[in-house]
């Protein structure tokens, strides 16, 4: 991939975190490269091509720090902490939410093909937290009293949901959620 059509798909992706992804335009990036809408159309013919290339970049980034919390040779307890802290990450970044967070609140606007690839995201990111848990459980570190997959579910969208409530609230809200869900496994 060139590396314009890099720029914009990331900085897409933090318009995505800060203002959602109705809420900005090819006009928008314009201003913010110096580029004419003709170049970024040149990349992405349609917003709905920019908006998949975005949910393909969040996907691999996801791919890319799943793997590398589960090769760490650490505890579960530290692997689900870790994750816990790439949510932590987008409030020290200033603002900003989770993009899928972001998509999923904009599903009505969003096309089928996005729709779509956001439950694959969403799917990888809760198998993710699935193998955490399991990997707790079987080293004694969680204790869980439901079923996996929708504590998983459960994980994941309270951390979501305590980015969204820390932007109103302030960040020690997400600090406080994090240790409540920590709370929730015995950790």
């Amino acid at each position: 991939m060139n590396d314009r059509k890099t720029q914009i798909i990331k900085h897409s992706v933090e318009l995505v975190k800060k203002y959602g992804y109705d809420s900005f335009s090819y006009a928008d990036i314009s201003k913010d490269f110096g580029i004419t809408k003709a170049t970024i159309h040149h990349h992405f013919p349609k917003k709905d091509d920019l908006g998949l290339e975005i949910c393909y970049y969040i996907h691999e980034n996801m791919l890319t720090a799943f793997d590398k919390i589960l090769s760490e040779n650490t505890p579960a307890k530290k692997k689900i902490q870790e994750y816990i802290a790439l949510y932590a990450n987008m409030i020290d970044e200033g603002d900003k939410i989770c993009p899928i967070a972001s998509l999923q609140a904009e599903s009505n606007i969003i096309s089928e093909k996005m729709k779509k690839e956001v439950c694959t995201i969403d799917d990888l990111e809760n198998m993710f937290i699935e193998k955490l848990l399991h990997l707790g459980i079987q080293s004694k570190e969680f204790t869980i009293t439901g079923n996996i997959k929708y504590e998983a579910i459960l994980i994941t969208s309270a951390l979501k949901g305590a980015l969204m409530y820390a932007r109103i609230h302030g960040e020690e809200n997400y600090e406080m959620i994090s240790k409540q869900l920590l709370m929730r496994l015995n950790i």
